[in-house]
């Protein structure tokens, strides 16, 4: 409240000494108009002086949140991507050999790991994974 009080007394007295001095220059056609110019540019720069003296909040990158969460929830979306991605590898690698297995008349149980990256991006998963082989129900005669 103080810093308008000193504001308003500022532009105050400006105002009155710029009235000042176009009343010991009435009269005067010359020096009247030029010192009218300077009168109205000293008022202006009285007036504008301590806007430069605000500071305003950084808004520099307005979208620079925006753009960190984007960053986060496309990264969490990777990854989520990945996981099920791998999954699905796993349950159809887990699906093909039980169904070979079957077509030979075996009973396993499958367990496929994989390592690596994921083929969306372009590689090859190295996958590991074995299987136990347990005797087929013997057939009644």
């Amino acid at each position: 409240m103080d810093a308008i009080r000193r504001y308003v007394m500022t532009l105050t007295a400006a105002a009155m000494l710029c009235a000042l001095v176009k009343a010991v220059t009435a009269g005067r056609k010359g020096q009247e108009k030029i010192l009218g110019l300077v009168c109205g540019i000293f008022l202006l720069a009285t007036a504008l002086g301590p806007l430069g003296l605000i500071r305003l909040p950084d808004l520099s990158d307005p979208t620079a949140q925006a753009r960190m969460e984007a960053s986060q929830a496309a990264g969490q979306a990777e990854a989520e991507t990945k996981r099920q991605m791998t999954a699905i590898i796993s349950e159809e690698a887990a699906t093909y050999i039980l169904d070979k297995a079957d077509a030979l008349g075996l009973q396993l149980e499958v367990q496929v790991e994989l390592d690596g990256e994921s083929p969306a991006l372009g590689r090859q998963p190295a996958g590991s994974g074995f299987a136990l082989c347990k005797k087929p129900p013997e057939q009644p005669d």
